[in-house]
């Protein structure tokens, strides 16, 4: 549906026509065509409402300002019938902050740490998994933690403690996962909880709860452990020691500051 020549609310249209044209725009929301931006009579306050292809619809706010900004509200995928609000926290007050698949990489670093926004941060781990390090069947699988937004890590000898490692280290291990060359491995699945990393004048604590299938057999991960620098932390470093990580996905999720459970952000179209 076309915006029916609406162009404005002047003193000069004043026929029939020129009224069904104006009434017309108002019920479809200002659509326009597939692709179309904002309608050229677009005033700050005004919601409009983008064609992005034949299955999906967008709905914005116009804020005006120079260069001019919309903001998107929400998207309307119209084969499901559902609508997503834009930019709302997943039930439970999660927010989705990033995601990596590893493919031969020697690390995987997130820095969405915002503590305006997050008291803790979730990790969710699909199948990680070490490549073959050639000189033993595992490796260890840790993180450090960055407080300077990841251009430097903390490294040194005795900054982490934690209960799969004996002793202080220069990382914090999670888990110790059979290599891919177990071919029957399917490396480490599991959550890694961060919880008030900001607080500076504490220790930063984490826990890693996890499974690991290697020859059909399932094994626990379970960690917990401490990072002995204080500082605010606000970034960090997955990586397997002496190689890389094969593959496997790692997601990052944020809970948002004081929000209570939410309800289901989809909602259905009737």
């Amino acid at each position: 549906m076309s915006r029916h020549g609406f162009t404005d609310l002047g003193a000069s249209l004043r026929s029939g026509g020129d009224l069904t044209q104006i009434l017309e725009a108002i019920q479809s929301g200002h659509l326009g065509a597939v692709g179309d931006g904002p309608p050229a009579y677009v005033e700050a306050g005004m919601t409009w409402v983008k064609q992005v292809d034949a299955d999906t619809m967008e709905l914005y706010l116009h804020v005006g300002g120079d260069p001019a900004v919309d903001l998107l509200m929400g998207t309307a995928d119209l084969a499901a019938g559902e609508y997503l609000p834009a930019n709302q926290p997943s039930p439970g007050g999660l927010q989705f902050l990033g995601t990596a698949d590893a493919s031969g990489d020697a690390t995987i670093e997130f820095t969405a740490f915002d503590a305006t926004k997050y008291d803790s941060y979730l990790f969710v781990l699909g199948n990680v998994i070490p490549e073959d390090g050639g000189t033993d069947s595992q490796a260890d699988f840790y993180v450090r933690f960055s407080s300077d937004g990841g251009s430097t890590w903390i490294t040194a000898s005795g900054e982490y403690d934690d209960t799969t490692d004996a002793g202080e280290t220069s990382y914090l291990t999670l888990a110790e996962v059979n290599d891919d060359d177990e071919s029957s491995s399917t490396g480490v699945s599991g959550t890694l909880e961060v919880p008030f990393p900001s607080i500076a004048s504490e220790y930063t604590h984490v826990y890693f709860a996890g499974s690991e299938s290697a020859a059909g057999n399932a094994t626990l991960h379970t960690t917990a452990g401490i990072v002995k620098d204080k500082a605010a932390h606000d970034a960090i470093q997955f990586a397997m020691a002496g190689t890389v990580i094969a593959s496997g996905t790692i997601t990052m999720y944020g809970r948002r500051n004081g929000s209570p459970e939410s309800p289901s952000i989809a909602a259905r179209i009737t």
